[in-house]
């Protein structure tokens, strides 16, 4: 089953940001994108979805550093319960 991917002209256009913001997202290591042999970054949806996520905290006020720990928890959990537990204190620590 082929993965559907977007270039990230395309992909910043759909979530109506910069491709500039893209790419400092991809600095910071908060998304990889695929890149084909020539070097031009594809977004999957799964790429989409956690960018979206990205765009939402920062426009919440959260820094990059918390995005980045709340993106590492995720990744590093092995049930929902877990992730939802380490998250609430992951958000009230950035909110107080």
């Amino acid at each position: 089953m082929a993965v559907n991917t977007y270039k990230i002209g395309e992909v910043a256009s759909q979530l109506a940001t910069s491709i500039r913001s893209i790419r400092y997202y991809e600095e910071e290591g908060l998304i990889t994108p695929i890149r084909t042999q020539r070097g031009t970054r594809l977004y999957s949806e799964k790429h989409i979805n956690r960018l979206s996520s990205i765009l939402r905290l920062t426009q919440l006020g959260f820094s990059i550093e918390t995005i980045r720990k709340i993106a590492q928890l995720r990744e590093n959990t092995n049930t929902g319960d877990e992730s939802s537990h380490l998250l609430d204190t992951c958000l009230n620590e950035a909110l107080t």
